[in-house]
């Protein structure tokens, strides 16, 4: 037997869709996930172009010291060339290795706290089903 509903003169269709907390979420966990990816692929963006740099930036450096190295007169020049090249390309490397530390220590800073703030929201606000959602 059918069930009489406890309003029968109401219209259904005119009655609001109730609120999925399910697809906030998802729409909310959607949302933060491209935030924090979209901080990431431009950290990844500033890391390759900063490698390029380096890179095409010792190829210059070492091309002019074997041009240096070709005009030579004597092994004592050739020393102080291959000195001068040694020392320059290990403060070169140090630099560069201070300059992508900071790239991803930015990229982390920058993609990760949406992340944690929708996890711990969901946390205190949405209870299990948002933290699986989350995770």
């Amino acid at each position: 037997m059918a069930r009489q509903a406890k309003h029968p003169n109401v219209n259904r269709a005119m009655l609001p869709e109730p609120a999925d907390p399910l697809a906030e979420s998802e729409q909310t966990l959607a949302g933060t996930l491209l935030k924090s990816q979209r901080a990431c692929l431009e950290g990844m963006t500033s890391w390759n172009g900063e490698v390029l740099d380096f890179v095409r930036q010792r190829l210059e450096t070492d091309a002019d010291t074997s041009a240096s190295l070709a005009q030579c007169g004597s092994w004592m020049q050739v020393a102080a060339i291959q000195q001068e090249w040694a020392w320059r390309a290990a403060q070169d490397y140090l630099g560069e290795a201070t300059k992508l530390y900071r790239l991803a220590a930015k990229t982390a800073v920058d993609g990760f706290p949406p992340l944690r703030a929708m996890a711990t929201a969901a946390r205190t606000f949405g209870g299990e089903r948002a933290v699986a959602a989350a995770d």
